[in-house]
């Protein structure tokens, strides 16, 4: 019974020990504690678990309570809560990174390196663990991508509701699904259902994170030269983001230019939605320049669909073809 599972062990540990020099931000491999972002939601969860912080927590941390509200239900301090969680999620976003794999491949081999690609990576040691968010919406975009998929819209759709609550980056996942759609020549009239229900949940959650904020002030991204000039002059943006976007990101476009030159149509046509997620993940990465601390969280979401891209080419296999299958 055991062995039925042992694909998900070996991630989950991977999980764990990838993130575990770095849990709670300690610092045995780099000289680095935890990061401001963290001390927001830090204090979010103490004001959720006790009613008390000394540090007050501020737009737009404060849009995102998802995470911090769970932790203070656990009987740990408010950073350790926040990375079990944390922790958690990225081990359920690999277990569905490894069944969207077997499913576009139907191989299992290739669905564990996929999973593995996905965990042992530079985003997951240096931000999986350290009191941030983005864990868990990284995880649930790996999970609205093996819905999407599957065409389990419902499923789809409730991912995207809660993920609202997490971080507003999901919103990726809206014209990623459009996509996938429109190549699986979907009924005008189910494709519209489907897209008026992603922008209706996405901005009712939204909505409700902005209204039940605990700071009352409204902050909007906005682009600003000195922060573009600051972002672009630091080595660690630039590290950050060939790190952030890693071997995954790398191979997927070695193979999409050999796919390109080697006129592989068919196959391409089927890497349409993840071509356009690394797309957007490289477009939130250069807005991130403009307008906020630029660093390798900004281009994480592009290891989400790096992934099967690699392997859709990879398998030259119609994914819709093996969409009904079901694989532990």
């Amino acid at each position: 019974m055991l062995r039925k599972y042992n694909s998900y062990i070996v991630l989950a540990l991977a999980v764990i020990l990838t993130c575990a020099p770095r849990f709670n931000g300690n610092n045995y491999l780099i000289d680095e504690l935890v990061g401001e972002d963290a001390a927001h939601y830090v204090a979010m969860t103490e004001l959720y678990k006790t009613g008390k912080s000394n540090f007050v927590p501020l737009s737009p941390f404060t849009y995102r309570p998802l995470i911090p509200y769970l932790a203070s239900k656990l009987p740990f301090t408010a950073i350790t809560a926040i990375n079990i969680i944390n922790v958690s999620c990225l081990i359920l976003g690999a277990i569905y990174m490894y069944l969207l794999i077997r499913n576009i491949s139907g191989r299992k081999d290739y669905a564990l390196f996929g999973g593995l690609l996905y965990t042992i990576s530079f985003p997951v040691f240096y931000y999986g663990s350290i009191g941030y968010v983005d864990p868990a919406a990284i995880s649930l975009m790996s999970i609205a991508s093996y819905y999407m998929y599957q065409r389990k819209w419902m499923y789809f759709l409730a991912i995207l509701f809660l993920a609202g609550f997490v971080k507003e980056t999901i919103i990726l996942v809206i014209p990623i699904a459009f996509i996938f759609l429109l190549i699986n020549h979907t009924r005008i009239a189910v494709l519209l259902g489907i897209c008026t229900s992603m922008i209706s949940l996405y901005l009712l959650s939204t909505y409700i994170a902005r209204s039940i904020s605990i700071d009352p002030n409204q902050v909007i991204w906005a682009a600003s030269p000195n922060i573009f000039f600051d972002n672009i002059s630091r080595s660690r943006t630039w590290v950050s983001f060939l790190l952030g976007f890693g071997i995954p990101g790398i191979l997927a476009t070695y193979l999409l230019i050999k796919s390109i030159i080697s006129k592989q149509w068919s196959i391409l046509l089927l890497t349409l939605p993840w071509v356009a997620g690394v797309g957007l993940s490289l477009s939130l990465f250069v807005v991130s320049i403009l307008s906020a601390y630029s660093d390798g969280r900004f281009i994480w979401p592009s290891t989400v669909y790096a992934i099967p891209l690699i392997f859709t080419i990879l398998s030259q296999t119609k994914p819709l073809n093996l969409r009904n299958q079901t694989y532990n």
